[in-house]
């Protein structure tokens, strides 16, 4: 009987455990008090090492893995400051953003806004992660919108991960799968690359999309002590002016021309360093540098 009693506890225990961190694994853990010396430990489960501090009304998010779901927003450890908070830095290898773990940011804010950093680790974002965020410059009305950049190695983007926040340019540097209501609410213009799927656009706003093409130079010196390499991206149809004279690696050095590697790209005179660039696909160019002789 004994024996029965006992197993029939451990039962019971275990039950409870399944029903106060949740079966998934995806409940909040949040021991610490949010300083950085004693940081709220928020991952998924305890081999998620996320962890959450707040200074001054900024949070920084550091770790790496997956930081735990939010059912409901009043369990985020940082619920009582999160209308307050002017700054969001994701940084390391974090996997996965939770689920309202950010909404609602920066309510609160009359004179500010909230500005987003997002590593280049973060391979998912979920369902309201950010959504209702004050991602908004302050002109006296709110009007001004303000510029999000999702990282490459962003895989997925919940449902209203972003609604509602006052975006108005979203750089993709990847590929992502999208929820078609991911940015409901906003007024943007989002920059693709890489082959993003047009046919799935919009996702739930008012979004205009276009194609970013790269134009991707290297600088040749004449000596091995001395090169450079560089990328601009630039949206389709419009006009981008680059001035090779001022990106000289050193003052010593004049521009001498531009020549075409690869793709689709005319010159009019390569012998001018100042270069209006509209591109139709990606290009590789040549940026050539003479030694200036006194």
């Amino acid at each position: 009987m004994i024996k029965k009693i006992a197993l029939l506890l451990m039962a019971l225990t275990m039950l409870f455990s399944l029903c106060a961190c949740g079966a998934s694994g995806t409940q909040p853990m949040a021991a610490g008090t949010g300083t950085e010396d004693d940081p709220w430990l928020c991952g998924a489960t305890e081999n998620d090492d996320v962890r959450v501090f707040a200074v001054d009304n900024c949070l920084y998010i550091n770790g790496d893995g997956a930081m735990a779901d939010f059912e409901n927003p009043a369990d985020r450890p940082w619920n009582d400051i999160i209308g307050d908070i002017c700054n969001i830095s994701i940084f390391d290898e974090l996997k996965y953003v939770g689920k309202n773990a950010f909404k609602g940011a920066g309510a609160n804010l009359e004179d500010e806004y909230v500005d987003l950093f997002l590593s280049g680790g973060i391979g998912a974002i979920g369902d309201s992660a950010f959504e209702g965020a004050v991602f908004r410059f302050y002109d006296g009305d709110f009007n001004m919108g303000t510029v999000i950049t999702i990282p490459e190695s962003v895989q997925s983007i919940g449902a209203r991960a972003f609604a509602d926040s006052g975006v108005n340019e979203i750089y993709f540097d990847g590929t992502p799968e999208i929820a078609d209501d991911a940015f409901a609410g906003n007024t943007c213009t989002a920059y693709v690359r890489n082959g993003l799927d047009f046919e799935r656009l919009p996702y739930g706003g008012e979004v205009t999309y276009k194609t970013l093409y790269a134009f991707n130079y290297v600088d040749e010196y004449g000596t091995d002590d001395m090169t450079g390499e560089g990328t601009m991206y630039i949206p389709e149809g419009e006009v981008c002016c680059y001035n090779a004279q001022d990106y000289a690696a050193d003052e010593n050095y004049a521009f001498v021309r531009y020549e075409v590697l690869d793709g689709d790209l005319e010159i009019a005179d390569p012998e001018n360093p100042e270069l209006e660039i509209s591109l139709t696909g990606d290009v590789l160019v040549k940026i050539i540098y003479a030694e200036v002789v006194t």
